[in-house]
C-alpha cells in the first residue's frame, strides 16, 4: 500500500479538531478492507471481556428450574 497521508487539523486558536486522512488513488477499498477487520477485531476483544457465567452456575440453575 501507498503512504497514507495524515494531518492534524486545528481551529484558529490552535486546539486540535481531528484529523484528516489522505489515502492514494485507487487505495480506498484497500483500506477500507482493514478497517473493517480491525472492527471484527475490536468486537471480538470486546466480547472477550464480557463477564460470563460459569457453567456449574448455569447448571444449577437450570437444574433447580427442573429443565434438566
Amino acid at each position: 500500500m501507498s503512504a497514507l497521508t495524515v494531518q492534524v487539523v486545528r481551529d484558529e486558536e490552535g486546539r486540535e479538531l481531528g484529523v484528516m486522512l489522505f489515502v492514494p488513488k485507487g487505495q480506498w477499498p484497500r483500506l477500507q478492507a482493514l478497517l473493517e477487520d480491525l472492527e471484527d477485531l475490536e468486537d471480538a476483544l470486546a466480547a472477550l471481556e464480557e463477564p460470563t457465567t460459569p457453567y456449574e452456575e448455569v447448571w444449577a440453575r437450570l437444574k433447580a428450574e427442573g429443565r434438566l
